[in-house]
């Protein structure tokens, strides 16, 4: 996000028009390659890493709402493409607030309305998944294992064991770590130009391939496929 608003906001500062919609164009490509990457490589990556180590438990309706709210989103992205002239800018615009407030409602559900859900295993009925091993349907949606649902104190002796990180420090860190992320990426997009140009590597490339993988390779990629392996539920 931090990139594209950055490469917006020189292509506005920019009279010459073929540098200006060289990085309009790499942003429209970069939305395209981050939904592409974070949706299939990322997620798949997540499942291969935990296929190894064995089945997974998830929460019904935690993934219900996430898969309900991309269909949403992928429907209202696609609403411009009938129009054209200043019928399309509007309508993108439009398209662009209803984005925005379905992503503060999530945050809404997910932050607060919402945010132990999971935490609590209600045991409703038993069923056979995979072979032997029993898996319980809660009455919140969740499927568990039933070899985990006997011992939960467990799990909660584990849950009190990790380090938790006050606010202050989380807002510190936070504030930290955008500032360095805002510096790099200037560096980052006043390179896109110069290379795009002189190495011959088209806008589609960069902007579908390049800043996806930059973007998610180093943090979110890794962090999602520990995580997958490590079978944690709820990373949003």
């Amino acid at each position: 996000i931090v990139v594209m608003i950055l490469a917006l906001v020189k292509a506005k500062g920019f009279d010459d028009h073929s540098k200006r919609d060289t990085l309009i164009n790499v942003v429209q490509f970069s939305l395209i390659g981050s939904i592409f990457s974070n949706s299939l490589l990322v997620l798949g990556c997540a499942f291969l890493a935990h296929g190894f180590k064995g089945e997974a438990h998830f929460n019904v309706q935690s993934t219900s709402a996430n898969v309900s709210l991309l269909m949403l989103a992928s429907f209202v992205m696609i609403l411009p493409a009938p129009y054209n002239g200043s019928n399309e800018l509007m309508v993108s615009r439009a398209a662009a607030v209803l984005l925005l407030i379905m992503y503060s409602c999530l945050l809404v559900f997910v932050l607060f309305t919402h945010k132990d859900l999971g935490e609590h295993q209600e045991p409703v009925e038993a069923f056979r998944l995979h072979g032997n091993k029993d898996v319980e349907n809660t009455s919140d949606g969740k499927l568990v294992n039933e070899q985990n649902s006997e011992n939960p104190s467990a799990e909660e002796e584990e849950d009190d064991d990790e380090l938790e990180m006050s606010l202050i420090g989380s807002m510190t860190l936070l504030l930290v770590t955008t500032v360095i992320v805002a510096v790099l990426s200037e560096f980052l997009v006043s390179a896109i130009e110069p290379m795009s140009s002189n190495a011959g590597i088209g806008e589609a490339f960069v902007g579908m391939i390049l800043l996806p993988i930059i973007g998610i390779f180093f943090f979110f990629f890794m962090s999602l496929v520990c995580t997958g392996y490590k079978n944690y539920k709820n990373l949003k």
